[in-house]
């Protein structure tokens, strides 16, 4: 269970299904709403799909890059996890439907565009990391998209600016990710934005991003969107580290810098999503 626990990044699904819950959240102020199931579980299992798929794709770089991968390791069988991806996508898409039309055609797109990133667009400098990180708002525009057709009031600023927001926090990441991964990228006969120009100059690339998802947060703070407990939470937290990885990544980039802003980004996506609740609530 750990190897496919593993495989499916289960983590990553389900803070998917998270950010599903506060797109709802935003969209309703309801904590839970009869359809909530159907906001909740598609994008858990359309991730957990799509990040086998990934792991199914890179078998060749994780031999390198990441050898104790599940499938690299020999813990999970390939035809397996083949046919649970062929299964989490038919749930998936399948427990859209009550969700209405909107979330629906998101669930589908989704899961097209996953497919297609795994395959065309992972080793494509820039445009890769857009779309894995469009990917990663999604979550939230679903969550909202369920509650637009179920729930009452619908208020569609706040899920919007969220997304924007998630957007900008997944992209830097994602850049960050590929400069880790440039060794087996290599191997594996893919054109990653740090292959072109360099892992350094990508990371000082991702601070410029950083900064920007700084300045769109302050922006969402100050512009009165989410309340004063969201203003000041994102103030003390998610901002700060945002320009202090900016700077560390334009000025003083290195391997331990990379590494350690990899992973700060995902804390500042919780830390994100909580103060968005907890501004709601307010």
């Amino acid at each position: 269970m750990t190897a496919w626990w593993r495989l499916i990044r289960g983590g990553n699904a389900l803070l998917s299904g998270i950010a599903a819950w506060v797109g709802v959240y935003l969209a309703s102020g309801q904590w839970w709403i009869p359809e909530g199931w159907f906001a909740v579980l598609p994008p858990i299992l359309i991730t957990a799909a799509g990040n086998i798929d990934n792991d199914l794709c890179d078998i060749t770089s994780d031999f390198r890059n990441k050898p104790d991968r599940p499938l690299v390791a020999g813990a999970v069988n390939p035809q397996a996890a083949l046919i649970t991806l062929y299964v989490l996508c038919l749930l998936g898409v399948g427990l859209a439907w009550p969700g209405g039309f909107v979330a629906f055609g998101i669930a589908i797109a989704v899961v097209l565009t996953l497919f297609a990133y795994n395959r065309y667009l992972s080793g494509r400098p820039i445009a890769g990391n857009v779309v894995i990180a469009a990917l990663g708002a999604m979550p939230i525009a679903f969550g909202a998209a369920v509650a637009r057709a179920h729930a009452t009031p619908v208020e569609l600023d706040g899920p919007v600016i969220a997304a924007v927001i998630a957007f900008w926090l997944h992209l830097p990441r994602e850049m960050l990710k590929d400069s880790l991964d440039t060794d087996g990228d290599r191997d594996a006969g893919r054109l990653t934005l740090p292959l072109v120009i360099g892992p350094l100059k990508t990371a000082r690339w991702a601070g410029i991003v950083m900064f920007v998802a700084a300045c769109y947060i302050a922006w969402s703070a100050f512009s009165g969107s989410f309340g004063v407990l969201y203003t000041f939470g994102v103030s003390i937290t998610v901002m700060p580290a945002l320009l202090l990885g900016a700077v560390q990544c334009g000025f003083t980039p290195s391997g331990h810098v990379i590494e350690r802003w990899e992973f700060g980004l995902k804390l500042c996506m919780i830390g994100g999503l909580i103060w968005l609740v907890l501004g709601r609530v307010a």
